[in-house]
């Protein structure tokens, strides 16, 4: 939000949704302002924090079974008017690790299957299509992996996508 106006305040607030991915349907919502509903000025390129609690009482967890899918919607008004909002697609999950009881995701023992994956497809090298990235992650998945290791290079967010998608660990 910029101060173009050269106001010593604006009044904004925060929005949040939470929707299933699946079905759309709003599972919580929130709204959250700065402290006395205005926002003072702040140094260029500085960070406003606004905290912002939302509960997902009864949320369905993700697993590789169950890929429960949600969609955080985040919108930021000054006034009345909208000026800009971002979605965020998550899982909600636990996951604990431990010498004697291993991994536990949603508190069941789980076996890590999977193999190590480089970026790059035969004949495309790493021009690969967005499309292809889900395919890859259900190939694996026919195959039994619940996991897949990305190699070498930070992996495509399209890559990530499909494996919160598909139920694979990354």
């Amino acid at each position: 939000l910029e101060n173009s106006a050269g106001a010593a305040t604006a009044d904004v607030a925060l929005s949040l949704r939470v929707v299933r991915k699946a079905t759309g349907a709003l599972v919580a919502a929130a709204t959250a302002a700065p402290a006395g509903g205005a926002l003072a000025p702040t140094a260029p390129g500085a960070p406003l924090v606004v905290p912002c609690n939302v509960s997902l009482p009864g949320a369905a967890l993700w697993s590789p079974s169950t890929p429960e899918l949600y969609v955080l919607e985040v919108t930021l008004a000054a006034g009345a008017a909208p000026v800009d909002a971002v979605n965020v697609t998550f899982g909600a999950r636990r996951t604990a690790w431990s010498a004697d009881g291993g991994f536990r995701l949603n508190d069941v023992p789980t076996k890590i299957l999977g193999c190590a994956n480089h970026q790059d497809f035969a004949g495309l090298g790493v021009a690969v299509p967005d499309a292809l990235q889900a395919y890859r992650v259900r190939a694996l998945r026919a195959l039994g992996a619940n996991a897949w290791r990305t190699a070498h290079n930070a992996p495509n967010p399209a890559l990530l996508d499909a494996c919160d998608a598909e139920g694979m660990l990354v």
